[in-house]
């Protein structure tokens, strides 16, 4: 192999190996939102979760509504999650959140579901990428 072939592959496998590595190092959408914390409650007031899952579950025996509380640390441009509320396994709703640049953006949903059956919510990023997911028992 002549030398200026051998440069000409080495300079290749150069160039392609940076080129991976920027790809690799290059922050995707669902990369730049993280959920640092997502809950059930009974209500949310003054932009937080008022009681735990008991008391999310109480509002439901009541009202049949149940409110999502989510913390989001997001490094990148303005995003878009989607709470998607699932009663014994169907969904019923997909709710739509913007989430901000921030280290701890608040924010929440809330959903009539009824009063029996198991809750379950997923928190998707822009490209349906699952963040998060919890269950509320029947």
């Amino acid at each position: 192999m002549t030398s200026s072939r051998r440069l000409f592959l080495q300079t290749s496998s150069v160039a392609a190996l940076a080129f991976l590595l920027i790809v690799s190092l290059s922050p995707s959408a669902s990369a730049a939102v993280r959920i640092v914390r997502g809950q059930f409650a009974g209500s949310i007031e003054a932009g937080r979760p008022v009681g735990d899952v008991a008391a999310a579950g109480a509002s439901r025996a009541t009202t049949g509504m149940i409110s999502y509380f989510v913390v989001a640390s997001n490094s990148g441009a303005l995003e878009t999650l989607t709470l998607e509320w699932s009663v014994n396994g169907r969904v019923v709703r997909s709710q739509t959140l913007d989430v901000g640049r921030a280290p701890r953006w608040r924010t929440w949903g809330m959903h009539r579901v009824g009063r029996s059956g198991a809750v379950s919510i997923r928190v998707l990023d822009a490209a349906g990428t699952v963040l998060h997911q919890d269950t509320l028992g029947a």
